[in-house]
């Protein structure tokens, strides 16, 4: 199976188009009266470096984001809604400080959710990681311990042992001392 690493692909065309629509989606909804919460359950790193060597190998930012922060530094005005929105937004030095401070406890909150959700996965794996261990590890010895009555039973059927002694003894049941030669 062939996996996505967003790591060679971020800022692409695509990636773009995703984010001018969510950006417009988000925008209509801040303009009703009730408030709303938006997870992200897909999200990647927050940032990439566009001189990323995995960026730069597929080249893919060049054709998306690059392409993007060209138009939005030209002096048009005559830019798509989304693009010229993308302009607005990325210009951090141009909001207000309580726009700046609310955006930067956003971020901080994102980082944070996302730190407490990729420590709980972790968290999560590894418990996962030592219960199936754990699980692995018991049905080997059971295993093991039934092999081993097993074996038990064949020799002392041989020796000729009845069957209800050997019961006895091995706790197995009379269809399993009988299967055994």
């Amino acid at each position: 199976m062939l996996s996505y690493q967003h790591e060679y692909h971020a800022g692409n065309h695509a990636d773009i188009l995703k984010h001018i629509c969510l950006c417009l989606i988000l925008e209509n909804l801040t303009k009703k009266e009730k408030p709303f919460t938006v997870i992200d359950t897909h999200a990647g790193a927050g940032r990439f470096d566009l001189n990323d060597e995995r960026l730069l190998k597929t080249g893919e930012a060049h054709e998306g984001i690059e392409k993007l922060f060209t138009a939005c530094n030209s002096k048009t005005d005559a830019l798509p809604h989304g693009l010229q929105r993308a302009r607005e937004c990325m210009r951090f030095d141009g909001l207000s400080a309580n726009d700046r401070s609310a955006y930067l406890r956003h971020m901080e909150a994102v980082r944070t959710q996302r730190s407490l959700l990729e420590t709980s996965r972790f968290d999560g794996y590894q418990v996962g990681r030592a219960e199936g261990l754990a699980e692995g590890i018991a049905q080997g010895r059971e295993a093991q311990h039934l092999e081993d009555m097993l074996q038990m039973a064949a020799k002392l059927k041989q020796a000729g042992m009845d069957t209800q002694s050997i019961m006895k003894i091995t706790n197995l049941t009379e269809a399993q001392i009988a299967s055994v030669q």
